[in-house]
C-alpha cells in the first residue's frame, strides 16, 4: 500500500511541477448539425498539456466601460469596445504562468469559440513571415472574441483584424460556432490566415497539423490573409497542384512534413467515424479535412472518441507496451470541452459545454450552459498553490485518472462504464430542461441550478469511486500471488482479481430506467424485476442479486450489494446485466 501512496503522489507532483509545458497536443472534432444525432453543431477539442489546473470562469457583461484592454505576459495588447458581452470560460490558474487561456468559451450571444489547436509550419513559411513575440496567442484569443462578438463570422473577422493588425505569436487552428454557422481558421505564421465556413454535411477530426488543401469560395464562405499566396509564390516555397492552385497545409506546413504524433490522431478520427473509408494508418497519406461519417454522430460517440486509446488497433499502447504512440485519450488531457451549439432557443441559452476537468478516461463530461450565473465553489475554484488542493475539481478528477490509470485494464473499465452510463441519461435530459428553461416555466437561474446539481452529483460520485477503488487496491495488493499448501508443499499461482466494479446508486439508476421501486424490488416496465438483499457488512457476506427476467429466466447475479447512508448500492455490471444500465 505504502507504494501505491507513493505511485500516486509521484504522478501527481510529476503532473504539477511540469506546468510550463504549452498546450500544444490537443485534438480537435467538428460535427456539422446535418450529420449529428441531435441535430445540432459541435465543435470540441482537448487541451492537452498536464497543466490541468483549470476552473470555470463567467465574466460579466459590462456597459459602457470605455478604456479597457486585454493583454498578455507577452506584451499583446487589446483595447475592448465600451460594451462587452457576458460569457463562459475555463482558464487557467494565474499560477501556472502560461497565460489566462479561457480556452473554451461561450457568450450571452450564443457564439461559441474553441481556441486553440496548435500547429506547426515549415522553416521556409518560418522566414518569410515570422512570428511576432507581441503578437496575438491563445492565451487572450478566447477572451476577446467572446467578449467582443455576438456571431461566428464576427469572430472570424475579428481575429483576421487582430493577426493583420498585431501579428501572430503563434501557429494556431480555431474554431467558431453559433446557431447559423460554423467557421475554421488556420493561422500559419506572423501575419499569414485562411478561414472557411464549415459544412453542415461532415465531420472533421484533426490532431496538431494543418489541414486545408486547396481552397476556393467568396466572402461568404472564405476570409484570408492579403499575402497567403503571393508570399509563397515569391519566396519560393508555394506547393502546388496538378490545377495549378496552391495546397496550403503542404505549402504552409512543408510538403510530406507529416508528423505521427499528430498525423496518427487525424487518421483515428477518420477510422472511428468513418471506418470503411479510413484504410490502415499511412504516415505520407493527407487526409481530408471534412470527411462524411458513416450514419449520424452521437455525442456519447464525440466523447467516447476523446477516450480513445488505439483500442483493437495494433497501435494500442496498453497492449503493445509501447511509450512512443501518441493516443487521442492521453493521461495529459488537462481539459476536454464538447460544445454543443443548439437554433430551437434563445442565444443566452444556446450553447452547452459538455465539460470534464481533468483527462477524459475516467471522469464524466458534464454540461455547463452559457446562461450559468454561478456554479459549485470546487468547479470554480482557482488554486493559489502548486500542490494537492482537495477544493478543485479538477484535482479530484484528475487523481481517480491518475489511480486507474496504474492498471487500465483492471480498475478503468467499469469506471468508464459507470460514468457513460451518467453521460447516457445527461444526454437524454439535456434537451427537455432546455425546453423548459426556454419556456420560462422556472425562471433564468433554472439553469444555473440544474448545471451546478449535476457538478455536486458528479464530484460526489467521483469521491465514493476514489475511495471505492483504493480500498480495492489495499485488499489486492500482494507480493506473494500464489496460494500455498502445508499438505503438499507445493505452491499453486492464485487467481486473478476481479476487475474493480463500482458501486451504483441503484435507485438513481432504476428511476433513469424507468424502473418502479418497492423497498428492496425494482420492476421494469416490460416486466423484468429485480430483487436486492443487502450485506451485513461482514467479509463473507455480500447479500444478494436475483434477476427475474419478463420471459420468467431467474439466476442470481453476483456482486455486493450495501445499504451506504439509507442508499442501496449495486455494483455497475450487475445493473448492466439486469438491463438498469445500457
Amino acid at each position: 500500500m505504502r507504494q501505491i501512496i507513493r505511485t500516486l503522489l509521484c504522478l501527481m507532483a510529476v503532473a504539477l511541477f511540469t506546468c510550463r509545458m504549452p498546450a500544444d497536443a490537443c485534438t480537435a472534432v467538428y460535427i456539422g448539425r446535418n450529420c449529428s444525432a441531435s441535430g445540432n453543431v459541435i465543435i470540441a477539442r482537448s487541451a492537452d498539456s498536464h497543466n490541468f489546473l483549470r476552473h470555470i470562469e463567467i465574466v460579466p457583461a459590462q456597459k459602457g466601460k470605455p478604456g479597457r484592454v486585454i493583454k498578455d505576459m507577452d506584451g499583446f495588447v487589446w483595447s475592448l469596445p465600451d460594451d462587452t458581452y457576458k460569457y463562459v470560460g475555463v482558464p487557467y490558474a494565474d499560477i501556472v504562468d502560461i497565460g489566462h487561456y479561457a480556452s473554451a468559451v461561450t457568450n450571452e450571444c450564443g457564439l461559441a469559440i474553441s481556441a486553440t489547436v496548435t500547429g506547426y509550419n515549415c522553416p521556409a513559411a518560418k522566414a518569410a513571415d515570422p512570428n511576432v513575440p507581441d503578437g496575438i496567442s491563445e492565451k487572450t484569443l478566447p477572451s476577446i472574441l467572446a467578449a467582443c462578438c455576438r456571431t461566428a463570422r464576427e469572430a472570424v473577422e475579428l481575429t483576421a483584424r487582430i493577426v493583420d493588425e498585431k501579428g501572430s505569436s503563434e501557429q494556431n487552428v480555431v474554431m467558431m460556432a453559433d446557431a447559423n454557422e460554423a467557421w475554421y481558421m488556420e493561422i500559419y505564421s506572423g501575419h499569414q490566415y485562411c478561414a472557411v465556413k464549415m459544412p453542415e454535411d461532415l465531420v472533421a477530426v484533426l490532431g496538431n497539423e494543418f489541414m486545408l488543401g486547396t481552397v476556393e469560395g467568396g466572402d461568404d464562405s472564405l476570409i484570408c490573409s492579403e499575402g497567403l499566396f503571393s508570399i509563397p509564390e515569391a519566396k519560393g516555397f508555394a506547393v502546388k497542384e496538378a490545377d495549378g492552385r496552391m495546397n496550403l497545409s503542404r505549402t504552409y506546413m512543408g510538403d510530406g512534413r507529416y508528423y505521427d504524433f499528430s498525423h496518427m490522431r487525424t487518421w483515428r478520427g477518420h477510422q472511428l467515424l468513418a471506418p470503411a473509408t479510413a484504410g490502415k494508418y499511412n504516415a505520407k497519406k493527407a487526409y481530408p479535412l471534412f470527411f462524411a461519417p458513416e450514419g449520424k454522430v452521437s455525442l456519447a460517440q464525440v466523447m467516447s472518441l476523446f477516450r480513445d486509446r488505439y483500442q483493437g488497433t495494433q497501435y494500442d499502447p496498453d497492449v503493445n507496451g509501447r511509450q512512443d504512440i501518441r493516443v487521442i485519450g492521453e493521461e495529459e488531457q488537462g481539459m476536454v470541452h464538447i460544445i454543443e451549439v443548439y437554433d430551437n432557443v434563445p442565444a443566452e441559452m444556446a450553447c452547452v459545454t459538455w465539460l470534464t476537468l481533468s483527462e477524459a478516461a475516467y471522469a464524466p463530461f458534464i454540461p455547463i450552459s452559457n446562461a450559468i450565473i454561478d456554479c459549485d465553489r470546487r468547479y470554480s475554484h482557482e488554486v493559489t498553490r502548486f500542490g494537492y488542493d482537495s477544493s478543485s475539481a479538477t484535482m479530484l478528477y484528475k487523481r481517480l485518472n491518475s489511480l486507474c490509470a496504474q492498471k487500465r485494464q483492471l480498475y478503468g473499465p467499469n469506471v468508464r462504464k459507470y460514468w457513460e452510463a451518467v453521460e447516457s441519461h445527461l444526454i437524454e435530459e439535456m434537451p427537455k430542461v432546455l425546453a423548459e428553461a426556454a419556456s420560462g416555466k422556472y425562471g433564468k437561474a433554472c439553469l444555473s441550478s440544474y448545471c451546478r446539481s449535476l457538478q455536486v452529483e458528479a464530484l460526489s460520485d467521483a469521491q465514493r469511486i476514489f475511495d471505492e477503488l483504493t480500498w480495492y487496491m489495499v485488499n489486492n495488493t500482494y507480493t506473494y500471488t500464489y496460494d500455498y499448501s502445508f499438505e503438499t508443499l507445493k505452491d499453486t499461482k492464485a487467481a486473478d482479481a476481479a476487475p474493480f466494479d463500482p458501486l451504483c446508486d441503484v435507485e438513481r439508476f432504476a428511476k433513469w430506467a424507468g424502473w418502479k421501486s418497492d423497498g428492496l424490488t425494482f420492476t421494469s416496465a416490460d416486466g423484468a424485476s429485480v430483487i436486492f438483499e443487502t450485506s451485513n457488512g461482514h467479509k463473507n457476506d455480500s447479500g444478494s442479486i436475483s434477476f427475474n427476467s419478463r420471459d420468467g429466466f431467474n439466476y442470481r447475479i453476483d456482486g455486493r450489494v450495501e445499504s451506504i447512508d439509507g442508499k442501496l448500492y449495486a455494483p455497475v455490471t450487475a445493473l448492466v446485466r439486469v438491463g438498469m444500465i445500457k
